[in-house]
């Protein structure tokens, strides 16, 4: 068809391609929704009849099964508000439990299970197990176990790595714990990281990890990591050990610190 002329026409209301019966015209389509006057919806009902009791019962069935695949949709919705989730005290916060008993119980008989004949991790436990004790605060208390887990033990695994090798995981490893604890405030904050410190020197035996929170900054020693403050003069935060050659006192690798 070259000619516009050619092309199929629009049908109009009297075309013969339009059924003749009205109702079997409008049977064709479904009711379109109208925010019309009172009769037009009453109109509107005789052509949509009510959902039977089937119909209902497959359509919660859908509802159920879409909050099945989209959890994440149905909590955003029925997600409480954040101030009424966080308490005004934390300290005077309900305890967590676990299976009737409280979290510091249950995390004192953990520890006790531990058993090793090292006696590097012996005494690494030993000094975990009495500084997370003075932790009152169950949310914390979890997160310092957490960032634990991720560094002890570790000795067996390193055995058969070269000194540099087990450098190299341990700075890493290092790294990783002092990055988790960021932002906690606890008393005995810097005697977990000398004893963290202690644990990663006993394990490679040739290097010495030095924790310096709280001490003056020093460009021979420490670098800051973004975020920190050019002029500070104090290390707030350790963002990475700082390691030493025990046999020659020689800095192998800058503190990495918050200012």
């Amino acid at each position: 068809m070259t000619d516009e002329n050619d092309l199929f026409p629009f049908p109009m209301a009297n075309s013969g391609e339009l059924p003749e019966d009205k109702s079997a015209q409008d049977s064709l389509l479904p009711a379109f929704p109208s925010s019309g006057s009172e009769k037009t919806l009453a109109e509107q009902a005789l052509f949509e009849p009510a959902l039977t009791d089937v119909e209902l019962r497959e359509i919660r069935k859908m509802l159920a099964d879409y909050k099945c695949s989209h959890p994440d949709a149905v909590s955003i919705q029925t997600k409480p508000p954040v101030a009424a989730t966080i308490p005004v005290n934390p300290s005077a916060a309900t305890p967590l439990t676990y299976n009737g008993e409280l979290l510091q119980e249950k995390i004192n008989k953990l520890w006790s299970q531990f058993s090793s004949a090292d006696p590097v991790e012996i005494e690494a436990v030993n000094s975990f197990r009495e500084i997370v004790k003075e932790c009152p605060d169950d949310a914390q208390l979890l997160k310092i176990l957490w960032c634990l887990a991720g560094i002890f033990p570790i000795k067996k695994n390193l055995r058969h790595g070269t000194p540099d090798q087990k450098l190299f995981a341990l700075n890493a490893l290092g790294d990783r714990f002092l990055q988790g604890i960021s932002g906690i405030v606890l008393a005995g904050r810097k005697r977990l990281l000398k004893a963290v410190g202690k644990y990663f020197s006993d394990t490679t035996e040739g290097f010495s990890f030095i924790s310096m929170e709280n001490e003056p900054f020093n460009v021979q020693y420490h670098e800051r990591v973004p975020g920190a403050a050019s002029s500070g003069k104090t290390i707030r935060e350790m963002h990475g050990f700082l390691v030493v050659a025990k046999d020659s006192n020689k800095v192998v690798r800058l503190g990495q610190v918050l200012t």
